[in-house]
């Protein structure tokens, strides 16, 4: 063998293991599976419902109908996306008005698939994840993402922002049971992933982390839980986003850590892939006949 070729071979070997390292590396991201998503990819500048049409606020994946108003405000969609480190995001953002009123927003209903995921019987078990990005624009009323029915916290499964001893605080709430965990700071994004276990005997155990690494594992136990005896929906699987004042972006439902809190690589390994993959084309060229 010349040593030409003994060279060519070590560079395809490197090529190949920087190609498979760089999967390795965000492939778990890749793969994830989502039960629904909304990415509030709609064009900017339109209000609900005024501008509610086929095209408009219909969009997403895992929903059966489009986003509806909660109470009556116009929500709007901002410009760009919300962000947090890594966290993989799209299309734009949903606002809620700053207005006199409280407790505004939008609701909508999963679709029959994702349902089946979330309303769990009585004596089942197993984990459901949801996942969103928000910001307090304006101090005074509070964010709630809730689970359950179209309107706010019906039945009872909620992770948000609630007032606390004079301040507002990140956290959830059930029917009879809130804790708080962090505080809100306003005009900073947030990342609240929060972890539903279905524990059999109609329980389910919560726990919330906020600002938890998107694209790694699932954070460590140990962050505040509370248990809820009831299903985490109705029947009708709706799905409430209020909060004046508040933006909202990058909804995700899904059952691993990895499908709600996907990171996008980094551009160090997006580099070193390019780096792979040509030195692959080189060693392919060179190799064939003139």
């Amino acid at each position: 063998m010349s040593w030409l070729e003994s060279k060519d071979k070590l560079m395809l070997v490197v090529a190949a293991g920087a190609a498979l390292w760089g999967v390795g590396t965000f492939g778990s991201s890749a793969r994830a599976t989502l039960v629904a998503y909304e990415g509030f990819s709609y064009t900017a500048g339109i209000t609900l419902p005024a501008d509610q049409n086929p095209t408009n606020w219909n969009g997403g994946t895992g929903w059966s109908n489009t986003w509806n108003t909660a109470n009556g405000d116009e929500p709007v969609i901002g410009t760009g996306s919300l962000s947090y480190g890594p966290l993989a995001t799209t299309g734009n953002m949903m606002t809620v008005p700053n207005a006199n009123s409280t407790g505004n927003g939008a609701a909508r209903t999963l679709d029959s698939t994702a349902q089946n995921d979330f309303i769990y019987g009585s004596s089942a078990t197993g984990t459901m994840w949801v996942s969103a990005l928000v910001q307090q624009n304006y101090t005074g009323d509070d964010a709630a993402i809730s689970l359950g029915n179209t309107q706010q916290y019906q039945p009872g499964i909620t992770f948000g922002s609630f007032a606390s001893g004079g301040g507002s605080y990140y956290g959830m709430a059930s029917n009879t049971t809130n804790v708080t965990i962090a505080p809100v700071v306003t005009g900073t994004t947030a990342f609240l992933a929060l972890e539903i276990n279905f524990t059999g005997n109609n329980n389910i155990n919560l726990t919330l982390y906020v600002d938890p690494t998107p694209g790694l594992s699932a954070p460590a136990a140990g962050t505040t839980s509370i248990t809820y005896p009831g299903k985490p929906f109705s029947s009708s699987g709706g799905v409430s986003v209020t909060g004046t004042g508040w933006s909202f972006d990058e909804l995700r439902f899904g059952t691993t850590y990895a499908d709600v809190a996907p990171a996008v690589p980094e551009p160090t390994t997006l580099g070193l892939m390019a780096v792979a993959g040509l030195g692959l084309l080189l060693i392919r060229r060179k190799r064939q006949p003139a």
